[in-house]
């Protein structure tokens, strides 16, 4: 009995997902983008046109709603992408949000390299490259906000191939919206 239900359940969930027609553009099968994302806050990211896999949230840090990992090479750590979302008690100008982070960067102990404004699918963002002194680590962060929510994606490699890691990083930053 408990097979059957579980087969019933199954076969309901696989039909409410599908399409009238198959292969049509409101089919899972076209419209699928890769790498989806799509978070209750609002937004969503993909990793098209980028070889890096979608590896869902992780459990250790319930701060970061999900990451992307570049493909494996060698023996080398793979380089991440980080999605979190900072909610804030009242909606804050992006300047201003980036200002009260950026000494918490120097505490932490990066260099900032470079800080800019930024456009993502017609919104503003704000973009910093920053490299940890004490170790072989290299960021770029771009940070998005809609109302009292900022929304953080972050990019790490190591500095001896970051050139490389952040065009991918840069294509995925790219395919962020808010809904």
């Amino acid at each position: 009995m408990k097979a059957l239900s579980t087969l019933i359940i199954l076969f309901i969930g696989i039909h409410l997902q599908a399409a009238p027609l198959p292969a049509t553009s409101s089919s899972m099968i076209v419209n699928q983008k890769r790498g989806l994302f799509m978070s209750t806050h609002g937004f969503r990211i993909h990793a098209e046109n980028t070889l890096w896999e979608h590896t869902g949230a992780p459990f250790e840090n319930p701060n970061v709603l999900t990451i992307y990992k570049s493909p494996k090479i060698n023996s080398e750590q793979r380089a991440a992408l980080t999605v979190r979302v900072d909610e804030l008690e009242k909606p804050k100008r992006l300047k201003k949000y980036i200002k009260s982070w950026k000494k918490d960067y120097l505490r932490f102990g990066f260099s900032i390299l470079n800080s800019k404004k930024i456009r993502i699918n017609k919104r503003n963002a704000y973009l910093l490259d920053l490299s940890n002194k004490n170790s072989n680590k290299q960021l770029r962060q771009v940070i998005v906000m809609k109302n009292k929510r900022a929304v953080i994606l972050t990019c790490r490699g190591n500095k001896s191939n970051f050139s490389t890691i952040v065009k991918s990083c840069n294509n995925i930053f790219r395919n962020f919206s808010w809904l």
